[in-house]
């Protein structure tokens, strides 16, 4: 089964990490770095508060009876990570444009998709 769950999933990770060397060789070596580092920082920055969340969610109902304690658990951290993505989108439609340049992360992809600077290259005079 877990064969059949990889086939459609496999090819577009190997082509996320395609595209994500792709950008990272477009840098200096020291900005790669940087950005790997910053990348796994924020992946455990966010994996560990959902982590804690579930953890809480199955200590806090009781999860040992077969009553469908273990539904209510997965209902219940789907309903707060549901409430953590609609604060999140609401922030970013609503603050985050209105945030000066050097803050706002859509002014940061934006800056990102237009290609490195020759500052970023190690160019610049």
């Amino acid at each position: 089964i877990a064969m059949v769950m990889w086939l459609p999933i496999g090819p577009i990770i190997k082509l996320w990490n395609t595209a994500a060397d792709a950008f990272l060789f477009r840098y200096d070596p020291s900005v790669v770095s940087d950005l790997a580092y910053w990348a796994n920082f924020f992946k455990v920055a966010i994996q560990v508060p959902l982590l804690l969340v579930n953890w809480l969610m199955l200590t806090n109902t009781d999860c040992t009876d077969t009553d469908g304690a273990e539904v209510r658990a997965a209902s219940t951290l789907l309903f707060i990570a549901s409430g953590i993505l609609f604060f999140m989108c609401l922030y970013f439609a609503l603050f985050d444009s209105v945030l000066p340049r050097e803050r706002s992360l859509h002014a940061a992809i934006e800056d990102s998709a237009a290609g490195p600077s020759s500052t970023a290259l190690g160019t610049a005079a």
